[in-house]
Parts: C-alpha cells; structure tokens; sequence
C-alpha cells in the first residue's frame, strides 16, 4: 500500500499539496454540516459528544452497529489524544472508531493502533488519506479538495 500511496502522490503532488492547504482552513461547522446531511440522507442517528473550534465527536447509530468519529484539526495527534479518543470510544461503549485529522499522526500512535495485541478498532486517517480518498471516490473534486463534495458516507454505520 506504501508504494501506491508514493505513486498516487508523485503523480497527484501540486493537486494534494493545494487539497491539504485547503483541508486545513475547513471549519468544524462545515464538516458537522456535511456529517449531518449524510445521515439525515442514510438515516443515521448522531449525537455530538464534543464540538468546539478544533475537534469534532459525533457518535453515529446504525440498525446494526455505533461508530464514533473524531475529526480533529491539528498539524499532528500525540498518543496522549489517540488515547483519550480510545477512553471515550470506551465510555461511549463504542466498538469502532475513526480518527480523522487534518494533519498528521505521530509515530507512537500508529504503534499503539498496530499492535498485536490490539484489535483494530479504530481506523486512522491522516490528511493525505483523507484527500486520496476523497478525490479518488469523486471526480468532482478538479483541482482540489472542495468542500461541498466532501462526503463521509464511506465512515457510517450500517
């Protein structure tokens, strides 16, 4: 996977390093906006659990399964936020999370999600995964990243 991720951004460079100047400037009121219209869309149940300038919790309900998304807009997360994210999944009693952030991820923080012992419950995406996800899932992003075509579909419960 590292090496098509290398690919994508040696071909796509001027194209992502535009989508993650962009991504960070978005304000958490857009991205609740855009998290809430998919799940009136899909008829998700949401409950915000802590919103304020720079981090987004939303507890998401399915018929099935609850996620609990966290989309934080930092240049890096320490492990001590990685862990108090894992301590609220746990008081949520949530058994999956993701953890989105506009930049990126320390190097503890992926040893402690890829530990042996760990049971993957919680999905890490950094900038540029979010970017690549997103511009390849929607041609309507040209250029750059725009914000009204973001979609979080892909991160609901079912």
């Amino acid at each position: 996977m590292k090496v098509f991720n290398y690919l994508y951004y040696a071909k796509n460079k001027k194209r992502i390093e535009l989508s993650k100047s962009k991504l960070k400037r978005i304000t958490i009121d857009t991205v609740y906006e855009i998290i809430t219209k998919n799940c009136w869309k899909y008829g998700i149940q949401y409950e915000v659990v802590v919103k304020n300038k720079e981090l987004l919790d939303i507890r998401l309900q399915g018929s099935k399964t609850s996620k609990l998304i966290r989309f934080h807009k930092n240049n890096m997360v320490f492990i001590q936020d990685y862990n108090n994210f894992k301590s609220l999944m746990y008081v949520l009693e949530v058994k999956k999370g993701i953890y989105i952030t506009t930049g990126v991820f320390e190097e503890k923080v992926f040893k402690a999600n890829h530990n042996f012992f760990n049971d993957k419950s919680i999905k890490l995406e950094d900038n540029f995964d979010f970017i690549k996800k997103q511009i390849v899932m929607n041609p309507k992003h040209k250029n750059h990243i725009v914000y009204q075509y973001i979609d979080f579909q892909r991160y609901l419960p079912y």
